[in-house]
């Protein structure tokens, strides 16, 4: 996707475009649009010779969710820009970055009072992903269109799912922050983060 303005209306909160569309254009980035990646939400990715530095986002994200993710690849890409690979991915200079950017949008002018205070929340201490804020995540994800795949944490414990990939797992108990899950098909044990989204066998 370009950074047409028209086309950002499509993927993020009408009061915050503007200030999208600058950034995009003052840094001479690249805005790309993907497909739904299970392992992540965007990235940030360096210029290379010839071509724009590029932060890709998938384009199944809530506008909230899309706006709070962009700002965090944003943030990778001013701290890239200032230090190029010497910082931290999720140091202190990208931790003061980020919440500098957000801070002016944390208001009911654009997020809905119960997601504000969840992300005043977790912006006191940025951690590396909005989503090792279960709060942040679990507040941001109820605004996902109707429809959206259930997750670990919401089927009842000896529940039976599959997993995009084919696999079948049984979930078998709650740990401090994860869920013990067996595979049906290797008898093997694994860990579940809370909002992992499954396919349970009896939908």
């Amino acid at each position: 996707m370009g950074n047409d303005r028209e086309k950002l209306c499509q993927f993020f909160p009408p009061q915050c475009v503007d200030a999208v569309h600058g950034w995009l254009h003052q840094g001479g980035l690249r805005l790309r649009i993907t497909r739904t990646r299970s392992s992540k939400l965007g990235d940030f990715r360096a210029a290379l010779p010839g071509q724009p530095p590029v932060i890709s986002l998938n384009g199944d994200l809530n506008k909230y969710t899309f706006f709070v993710v962009f700002v965090h690849e944003y943030a990778h890409f001013l701290v890239w820009k200032k230090h190029g690979h010497r910082a931290k991915p999720h140091g202190r200079e990208w931790k003061t970055i980020y919440s500098e950017l957000m801070i002016p949008f944390l208001s009911t002018a654009l997020f809905p009072s119960e997601l504000l205070f969840a992300l005043k929340r977790y912006f006191n201490d940025p951690h590396a992903a909005s989503g090792t804020d279960l709060q942040l995540t679990r507040t941001l994800k109820s605004y996902d269109a109707p429809g959206r795949k259930l997750t670990v944490e919401e089927i009842a414990p000896n529940a039976t799912f599959s997993l995009p990939d084919g696999r079948h797992f049984r979930k078998i108990q709650q740990l401090r922050k994860r869920y013990k899950c067996l595979c049906l098909n290797n008898n093997r044990l694994y860990l579940f983060h809370p909002l992992a989204e499954i396919i349970p066998d009896d939908a």
